[in-house]
């Protein structure tokens, strides 16, 4: 388990590496990527708000009770990547399952207002992210 924090400027690009919506350019970063593992990732949290991810995080710092002193370098988005162990041989069923769990379990401890996305990515060659 890995958590992230970024600041306001960088949560746009953080998004769309959470929805693979950035192409990468590096070469070793996308050996990492498996491409016939793509179509299994999806967003396994919908707010239903009528906002994209990055608006929605916007307005959660604009409407904040600390807006008025909100300043550059605070952190506006926390991301965690949860690794399934390499060990695990369960099915995409299976560990499907074990993302839905760390949503929930995530959604009870923090409050649904406060996820934006939780995005599985199956074809990441190094980990499994929710």
């Amino acid at each position: 388990m890995n958590l992230q924090n970024n600041k306001l400027n960088e949560v746009g690009h953080m998004i769309a590496h959470d929805s693979h919506l950035n192409q990468n350019t590096d070469p070793e970063k996308e050996s990492l990527i498996d491409k016939d593992m793509t179509k299994l990732n999806q967003n396994l949290f919908e707010r239903n708000d009528g906002l994209t991810d990055k608006e929605f995080v916007e307005k959660a710092v604009k409407e904040s009770p600390t807006a008025e002193h909100w300043k550059k370098n605070y952190n506006a988005l926390s991301t965690w990547c949860i690794q399934i162990p390499k060990e695990f041989s369960g099915s995409y069923e299976e560990k499907n399952e074990i993302f839905k769990e760390m949503v929930k379990f995530t959604a009870d401890r923090y409050g649904r207002d406060n996820i934006v996305s939780a995005w599985t990515h199956f074809d990441d060659v190094i980990c499994c992210e929710l």
